[in-house]
């Protein structure tokens, strides 16, 4: 799953242009295509997880068995995981990597269903 995360930060500094980068054009394109390559592979995983995650049926500030899902995934991919963030028991923050490539990302439960 991290290497989606890698493959989705990489595509976004190559979109801002050769001045992020020394590659040229064709090196570039072949990059994208490799990464593209190997976010296709995880596509069994994704369907997966989406399948769980609709399985709970949760509502909003209640998906307890979603964030326990979500963050002991990402926790089995070397992920720090702070939960409990904005005094929201089911809301989480987690973190990969260090110094200048690394990977955030914060949940909040959704708005309640009415």
């Amino acid at each position: 799953m991290k290497y989606i995360y890698a493959a989705v930060l990489a595509l976004n500094l190559m979109a801002v242009g050769s001045s992020a980068t020394t590659l040229s054009e064709e090196e570039r394109e072949e990059a994208k295509t490799k990464l593209v390559a190997e976010i296709d592979k995880q596509a069994k995983l994704a369907q997966v997880m989406n399948d769980m995650i609709f399985s709970f049926g949760e509502l909003g500030f209640q998906e307890v068995e979603t964030s326990a899902y979500l963050t002991a995934m990402l926790a089995e991919e070397g992920f720090d995981i702070e939960k409990g963030i904005a005094g929201i028991p089911t809301a989480w923050y987690a973190t990969w990597g260090s110094g200048t490539v690394s990977y955030t990302h914060l949940t909040l439960p959704t708005t309640p269903y009415v």
